[in-house]
């Protein structure tokens, strides 16, 4: 195991981790028939042409390798302006390589063609139990598919994703699209007859499966859960909306997305009917700039990361006590960097309210000692220590060795002040507890000068239920 696998979870980096050849297994000989394929989707396509009150010719549609889908998804991905930046071509990359493995499917933009990728599918449904030859497999994700082909003739969502540039609003429209493709899926099953054998679909395809390697498996969980939040709780905020009856909220939605994940999750917010308690947050860009110049790292890439990764996340430590922590949570965001040798990451997580975040410091100690008991096969010394901060209280510092293919140290410190969590992590290098307790008072300094930005409290234009 890597370095770079073994560090950024345990490390509380929450997403966008490279393992994906732990998530599927080694590659297969199954081979879906191509005329078993045509054969559903020619049963299928007349139904979801119905239901989108279409008269359309099919979307053209073949089966294609997992190296072919790569090519597909590189020529798609430079389109894509929230990869921009001087590392560009190694965010595309890590991107490819991860949705190379676990894509069953996917609507082709360019060419308006739905691919299906067999090798994936046949990973995925060993290691799940799915049945491979079950006809409702193929059915819903082909009706899947589809909707997405449907939603783009009728919406055209396709340039504003590739126009966004901020890593909430891509996050948050991607759960648009997904979660817009399962809510109308499940439509169509029920429509079928077919309500029980959604949910058994929808429950299989975005959970996961344990190796008996703690370690893997907590990295598989966070994974899962960054890359079912388009479809999870993309589809519950569908449902919340129908259920709200906002008024053409389908047409709106896609028309005036969601900025953050926080309107994902609470739908009251995005249409108004809740304001936040704080309306302003520190600017995450500003910020990475800032970091970059004055402590002289280059960044690699600035992430947003969704509530449900970062519960995933503290998983090691008992619900209730975790839970407190959450309220009032707004955004978390990861910035990554490097600094001759070492690999750093900035995580700052920031609150409605100043309770949250001291409770959230005093859950690092806890997560500290249940790592160190849950992977100590991996780690080889640890040691923590609460240390003094001028004009913020206390900050936490760890700093511990791990044993993979090398030996190599992992350095953490992490502080709370007013309404937010600064925390950093770096791997490589050599820290004591004092250069550690310097970092924190740099970065406390910096983060002071980054602007405030205005929260959206809504992003649906006039609000309202159906009939106001």
């Amino acid at each position: 195991m890597g370095k770079r696998n073994i560090t950024f979870l345990i490390l509380l980096c929450l997403g966008y981790v490279l393992f994906s050849g732990w998530l599927w297994g080694e590659e297969g000989g199954f081979r879906l028939e191509e005329r078993e394929v045509r054969k559903v989707y020619g049963e299928v396509f007349p139904v979801v042409a119905k239901f989108y009150q279409s008269r359309r010719k099919p979307f053209p549609i073949r089966l294609i390798s997992s190296e072919e889908l790569a090519k597909i998804l590189r020529d798609e991905f430079k389109f894509h302006r929230i990869y921009d930046g001087p590392q560009k071509e190694a965010n595309i990359f890590q991107a490819v390589a991860l949705a190379q493995k676990v894509l069953f499917a996917k609507f082709a933009i360019k060419r308006g063609e739905i691919l299906v990728i067999p090798q994936n599918i046949y990973q995925a449904a060993m290691k799940l139990k799915m049945p491979l030859r079950s006809k409702k497999f193929l059915w819903f994700l082909l009706i899947h598919e589809l909707c997405h082909g449907f939603d783009e003739a009728r919406y055209g969502y396709v340039k504003r994703l590739f126009r966004i540039t901020s890593p909430e609003a891509y996050q948050a429209f991607n759960a648009v699209i997904e979660g817009h493709a399962e809510y109308i899926t499940e439509k169509v099953a029920r429509k079928l007859s077919l309500e029980k054998e959604f949910i058994a679909w929808h429950r299989w395809y975005t959970s996961s499966f344990k190796t008996g390697n703690e370690l893997s498996d907590y990295l598989r969980k966070m994974y899962v859960a960054h890359f079912s939040f388009a479809y999870t709780q993309g589809f519950l905020f569908f449902k919340k909306l129908e259920k709200l009856k906002i008024k053409d909220f389908e047409r709106r939605v896609f028309t005036h997305p969601p900025k953050t994940p926080k309107h994902i999750l609470e739908p009251e917010l995005y249409v108004g009917l809740r304001a936040l308690d704080r309306s302003r947050v520190r600017d995450v860009g500003k910020l990475s700039k800032l970091l970059e110049k004055e402590l002289r790292w280059k960044i690699v890439r600035s992430l947003s990361v969704n509530e449900v990764v970062l519960r995933a996340a503290l998983s090691l430590l008992p619900s209730k006590r975790v839970e407190p922590a959450f309220q009032g949570l707004i955004q978390t965001n990861i910035i990554r960097y490097i600094a001759g040798a070492e690999q750093i990451t900035v995580a700052l997580v920031q609150f409605e309210n100043t309770k949250s975040p001291q409770l959230f410091l005093q859950l690092e100690e806890a997560l500290s000692d249940a790592k160190d008991k849950k992977f100590r096969r991996w780690i080889q010394s640890s040691q923590k220590r609460w240390q003094s901060l001028p004009n913020v209280g206390k900050c936490f510092t760890t700093i511990k060795k791990f044993k993979s293919d090398s030996v190599y140290n992992v350095y953490h410190v992490s502080f709370a002040y007013e309404n937010y969590l600064l925390e950093i992590n770096v791997v490589g290098g050599n820290h004591s507890f004092q250069s550690l307790r310097d970092l924190a008072r740099r970065c406390f300094q910096i983060l002071a000068k980054a602007p405030l930005r205005s929260l959206s409290q809504g992003s649906l234009p006039g609000g309202g239920r159906k009939g106001r």
